[in-house]
Parts: structure tokens; C-alpha cells; sequence
């Protein structure tokens, strides 16, 4: 076996799993949660490293789990001593760009590395790289807390945060990053680091939405808000015969809500109609305003 997969293994936590390709098991570590996002050569919800055997066009391929951010540490340094250039990271395995795939570079994914901490008190939340945004959710929620997080709750808790992150709370407590209070990531030389607004700040800065690649993020620490009374949400689904009675009902809750001072009279006309597949349902994007906060009510 080549060499750098032999002092991979010699130097990974015994918690740590190497699938080669081939192995039980190896397809279902390449899926991602978009099929249009897979690359075969080393799409994974694991490490996948490609490594071109010399003089042969074949391909061999390794699917490795780090469990711990020394173990990302120590892929990092690897792949600088054995001059492999190109790899991309994996978090939750949700971006439909592709861009936690590569074929015929190096992926290194966090799926295994998915404890959350929650502490009452300071209303602080500290999630590793790999977890998704519904578990850290239901942490939160069982201390009376919520997380700015993503509209869906598959999402993956990094890339997200990393792109400035957009939620059903951003109105109240502005984007995921504004609630982003201290990383702990392995930078490009292999060494592990904390950002923050007090410690290396230019590169709490960088993270904060300016890109995602400064470094392997293993760790994210975040300001939670108190939410103890639950909200609902959901989708309503009316037939179309049903439409006109909707639309009036719409319209009249939109005028007296200006009447009662609620909303802006600017947005009482203000329609999104789009005609969906078989024209069996038509969606309305209908815009709802209480007291300073806008919403949009959305009915399909």
C-alpha cells in the first residue's frame, strides 16, 4: 500500500475508521445529500483520498472517519508532506454545488465528529464541524434555548455558518455569523487554532463570511437566545377551486391590518403567483407585516 495511506493509519486516533474502495460499506460512505453533487472518485461522507499509483492509470481510492480535530490535524500535515494539493472538506454534506466533493483530490469529512455542549447558564452553544442543524437544535431546545440556524434542519452546522448563514431568526437576531462567537479550526500549516473577536481576530473576520477557505473549522461556539414557548410552522395546501376565497381573505386580514396600523399599505398589493407543475396548485407568496417584522405567508 502506498505509503502515505500506511503512515495514515500509523498516525490516526484508534477511533478513527479507513474504508478502502471496495470494502463493505464504501458506496453508501461516497452519497451526498444531492445526487447532482457526488463525484465518484472521492465523494464521501468520510475522508476519501484518491491516490494515483505510479505508471498506472488506476485508482485507489481510501474512505477515512477522523474522530477528533487532532486527527484533521494530522490529514492537513500529510497532505502538505505528500505535496497533495487539492481537497475540499465535508461537513453535513448538504451543498448542491459540489463543492464538498473532488474528483481526484482529497475530501475530508467531519461526519463522525458531532458533539454538541450546551451550557444554561451563558446561553452558549458548541457544536463540532460534522453536526447538522437539527441536532444542535434539539440540544438546544431541551435547555429552553434556540440557535440562529438554517431553514432546514439537514443543513450542515459548517457550511452554513461559513457562508454567513440565513434563518427564521435572522429578523430577531440578525445572520448565523453575528451569533458566531469562537472557532476552533486546524489552519493550513496543520497547527490547531482558536479565532475569535479577542483571539486571532483577522481570521475570526475571514471566516465570518469572507470564505470558507482559511482552514478546517472543527468546532463552532454559539451565542443561543432564550426561546422557551415552541412556534409552529408549516406549509398550508388548499385545492385550487379553494383560491379565490383565499386570495379575498388574504386581501381583507392585509386591510385590516393597515386599518389597525400592522402593516404598510405598500405591501397590501404585493403578489408572487406561479403556476406549479399540472397547474393542480398555484403559490402565493403574500406578504404579512406585524408591528415592525415582515413575513411572508406562503400557500400553495
Amino acid at each position: 500500500m502506498d505509503d502515505f495511506v500506511i503512515e495514515l493509519r500509523a498516525r490516526l486516533s484508534p477511533a478513527a475508521i479507513i474504508i478502502p474502495s471496495g470494502a463493505s460499506g464504501y458506496q453508501e460512505r461516497i452519497k451526498r445529500w444531492s445526487a447532482a453533487a457526488e463525484k465518484p472518485a472521492v465523494c464521501c461522507p468520510a475522508l476519501i483520498i484518491c491516490i494515483k499509483k505510479q505508471n498506472s492509470n488506476i485508482t485507489k481510492a481510501i474512505v477515512v472517519l477522523p474522530a477528533c480535530t487532532q486527527d484533521v490535524a494530522t490529514i492537513i500535515r500529510l497532505l502538505r508532506l505528500y505535496d497533495i494539493k487539492e481537497f475540499v472538506v465535508r461537513g453535513g454534506g448538504h451543498a448542491t454545488s459540489g463543492s464538498s466533493s473532488t474528483d481526484g483530490g482529497v475530501c475530508i469529512d467531519l461526519s463522525e465528529m458531532r458533539d454538541i455542549s450546551v451550557n444554561p447558564q451563558t446561553k452558549i452553544v458548541t457544536a463540532q464541524g460534522g453536526c447538522l442543524w437539527g441536532e444542535v437544535d434539539r440540544a438546544a431546545e431541551l435547555n429552553g434555548l434556540a440557535v440562529v440556524g438554517g431553514t432546514v434542519n439537514t443543513t450542515g452546522v459548517g457550511g452554513l455558518t461559513l457562508g454567513g448563514g440565513y434563518g427564521y431568526l435572522v429578523g430577531q437576531h440578525g445572520l448565523v455569523i453575528d451569533n458566531l462567537l469562537e472557532v476552533e479550526m486546524v489552519v493550513p500549516d496543520g497547527n490547531v487554532v482558536i479565532a475569535s473577536r479577542d483571539t486571532n481576530k483577522a481570521l475570526f473576520w475571514a471566516v465570518r463570511g469572507a470564505g470558507a477557505s482559511f482552514g478546517v473549522v472543527t468546532s463552532f461556539k454559539f451565542q443561543a437566545h432564550e426561546q422557551k414557548k415552541p412556534v409552529w410552522g408549516g406549509t398550508l395546501v388548499i385545492k385550487e377551486h379553494q383560491l379565490d376565497s383565499v386570495v379575498a381573505f388574504a386581501n381583507k386580514f392585509l386591510e385590516v391590518g393597515f386599518l389597525l396600523n400592522l402593516c404598510s399599505p405598500l405591501k397590501t398589493s404585493v403578489w408572487n403567483r406561479e403556476s406549479h407543475r399540472n397547474d393542480k396548485y398555484i403559490y402565493l407568496g403574500v406578504p404579512l407585516c406585524v408591528g415592525q417584522h415582515m413575513t411572508m405567508a406562503n400557500v400553495y
